[in-house]
């Protein structure tokens, strides 16, 4: 058999898309941004649950549940993502390092989206690419099941096929790597 290596950031992102698989399917309880899942994303960030929307929440427990495996796994702490710790992903886009932008989609990083020219947004993680077609697969929290459009206010965690430039007035701003 034939050892494979991979480097740390590779790794991180890999372990991030794993992490985010683990959580398609679930579901708001209570729906309106409720329930204690939704809740424990929400906490994640600012240690409160106020209702709001939890796309980049969920995220943001994606990527420190990814940090505390890889600290337990070489048992010593290790850079956390650099990614600005936020509910907000215009707020994450514009206040994470600029060397963590990108504008171009790779598995484990993260795609932004603005809604037209307004203020809010929507994110997910891209799973896997394809290029050829003009198209990434991702996961995103607060999302809805169906593929027509980018839904940023749903009832779940879904797997999703996405234009690499957007959908209707949900436009791509850019792709985060959470890890340098």
């Amino acid at each position: 058999m034939k050892a494979m290596s991979f480097d740390v950031q590779t790794l991180k992102s890999r372990l991030l898309i794993y992490e985010a698989k683990r959580w398609i399917g679930f579901t708001e309880v209570g729906g309106d941004n409720h329930g204690q899942i939704v809740e424990a994303f929400q906490k994640v960030v600012d240690g409160r649950a106020s209702g709001e929307a939890w796309c980049m929440a969920a995220l943001q427990f994606w990527l420190k549940h990814v940090d505390e495996m890889m600290n337990e796994v070489v048992g010593r702490t290790l850079a956390p993502h650099e990614l600005e710790i936020t509910e907000h992903c215009l707020t994450c886009w514009h206040k994470s390092p600029v060397v963590n932008r990108h504008d171009q989609p790779a598995p484990g990083r993260v795609v932004i989206w603005q809604h037209g020219n307004t203020t809010s947004g929507h994110c997910g993680v891209v799973a896997k690419v394809d290029f050829k077609n003009g198209f990434i697969w991702t996961i995103e929290g607060n999302t809805g099941s169906s593929d027509s459009s980018v839904q940023r206010e749903g009832d779940g965690v879904y797997l999703k096929r996405r234009s690499i430039k957007g959908v209707g007035r949900m436009n791509v701003v850019g792709y985060l790597q959470p890890w340098n």
